[in-house]
């Protein structure tokens, strides 16, 4: 039985603890746990749609616009002195 390869990884950097990520709803943590998944080394995910979001993360499509229109916005409540998106 042939085992399915890699064909990338994602460095999760400690300081994403900082982020006010962690206080946001279950669907924004799911769909940024799902991009970062399918994120290419280049930082690109490539989804064609928010419904395409929505069937990877298990979330339904309000709450998947809901969680992009999040994770595109600054941070302006992390808890570290950086200045990052979610």
């Amino acid at each position: 039985m042939k085992s399915a390869s890699m064909t990338g990884w994602t460095p999760l950097f400690q300081r994403i603890v900082c982020s006010s990520l962690w206080d946001q709803g279950d669907h924004v943590r799911l769909a940024w746990v799902t991009m970062l998944a399918l994120s290419t080394k280049e930082g690109v995910v490539p989804i064609k749609s928010p419904a395409a979001l929505a069937r990877m993360a298990r979330i339904d499509l309000v709450k998947a616009e809901d969680a992009i229109l999040v994770l595109s916005s600054k941070d302006l409540l992390t808890a570290c002195f950086l200045n990052f998106t979610k």
